[in-house]
Order: structure tokens, then C-alpha cells, then sequence
């Protein structure tokens, strides 16, 4: 597994992305109003996740490399069609083996909060289910 750094941003409108890695500074303008960045230290990479739902949004947040230079979005994961009514927030991820589970709320009772692994290589989510 990697080295993980957590970057929390308490302001909504902030898009830099500021973190070290030993001694080094790392600062990049990520185009996101961003409320988590984890980054991968072994890996070379920051995953940026804005706070909007996505009814607004394809795409819950991007992979950048430690210099700023965007490798990718990424979705939100596929409810199906017969919950296309369920809207997802990004709530928090931790790591899983090549990649991330991810953990989101919804504005539906029917449909409650619920995780999903996205792995960074395949570029796809492969599992989910209801967070407990």
C-alpha cells in the first residue's frame, strides 16, 4: 500500500492544492473548489474531490501528477437507471489495494449512502455497495 497525505480544504472556493512530501513543497492550481486531496506518495499522484453533488456534475473529482498536470476525471459511480432520481455526495475515502474506496451520501431514503472501489489503473469503479 502507499504513503498517504490528507489534504483537507475548509475553504469552498479554494482550488489550490498545497502539500510536502519530506522537505519538498508542492503548491498546483487544481481548477477544482476541492474538499479533500488525498495524495500518493509512492504512486506520484493527487486524487482531488470537490463537495458538489452530482446533480451538478459528471465527475466527483480528478487524478493530477505532483505537479499540477491533470491525468483524469473521475466519475461518480452508476446508480442504474431506475435510481437516476438518487443524487451522491462525495463524503471520504481511505485506500484499498490499487486504488480507493469511496464513500458517498445520497438525498434518497430509498437509496442510502454507499461505497464504491475505484481503482487508479483501470480507471473504473468494480464494486459498491451500502455503507453501514
Amino acid at each position: 500500500m502507499n504513503n498517504l497525505l490528507f489534504v483537507n480544504n475548509n475553504d469552498e472556493i479554494n482550488s489550490i492544492v498545497e502539500f510536502s512530501i519530506e522537505d519538498k513543497k508542492y503548491s498546483f492550481d487544481s481548477g477544482i473548489s476541492y474538499s479533500e486531496a488525498i495524495v500518493f506518495t509512492d504512486r506520484g499522484v493527487v486524487a482531488v474531490f470537490h463537495s458538489r453533488p452530482s446533480s451538478t456534475s459528471e465527475y466527483v473529482g480528478a487524478l493530477f501528477g505532483l505537479d499540477g498536470e491533470k491525468h483524469f476525471d473521475i466519475p461518480f459511480p452508476s446508480l442504474g437507471s431506475q435510481y437516476a432520481h438518487v443524487h451522491s455526495n462525495y463524503c471520504f475515502s481511505y485506500e484499498i489495494e490499487g486504488g480507493l474506496k469511496m464513500v458517498f451520501s445520497t438525498n434518497s431514503v430509498i437509496y442510502r449512502d454507499y461505497w464504491s472501489d475505484y481503482m487508479l489503473d483501470k480507471k473504473c469503479y468494480v464494486a459498491s455497495g451500502l455503507h453501514k
